[in-house]
């Protein structure tokens, strides 16, 4: 239980309580995160809030069991909000977003109000192919670092 503590303490930034890594394995999703950041209600929130024109798809991590009570911390952090919005068709959910960095590239994790994702699962929004980028394939393990939102974000 110590080592875990530990662990989880040094996840954490000394300098600024609200910036932390979190780490996860690359698995692959439904493909439901393409659809919806191409709907233009979240794509125009996203560029307009989160300052990046995002690539048409998520990358999918399941955090490690290190990760998860971070994972918690998310929700008491303060976020960028995407609103909830309606077409011609149904409603669309509101949902946050967390800045994140993965090395030097600039991403996001994106958290629907509304989801069937465990908890343990996040999504990242990116402007580039994240995979790509990166020569990700499932299994491989990823460290990402949580930054407070811009000042002017809400």
């Amino acid at each position: 239980m110590l080592k875990r503590e530990y662990a989880q303490a040094k996840q954490i930034s000394p300098d600024d309580p609200d910036r932390l890594d979190m780490e996860g394995t690359v698995i692959s999703g439904l493909g439901e995160g393409q659809y919806y950041i191409n709907l233009p209600g979240y794509r125009d929130q996203f560029e307009e809030a989160v300052q990046m024109v995002p690539f048409p798809g998520t990358l999918n991590l399941r955090l490690t069991r290190e990760s998860m009570p971070l994972r918690e911390r998310l929700n008491e952090m303060p976020a960028i909000h995407i609103r909830s919005f309606s077409d011609d068709m149904r409603r669309y959910g509101g949902g946050r977003c967390h800045p994140v960095t993965i090395g030097d590239i600039r991403a996001a994790i994106v958290i629907p109000d509304r989801s069937h994702y465990p908890e343990d699962l996040i999504e990242l929004i990116a402007p580039i192919n994240l995979r790509e980028a990166l020569a990700l394939k499932d299994g491989d393990l990823l460290t990402i670092r949580v930054m407070p939102p811009p000042a002017d974000s809400s």
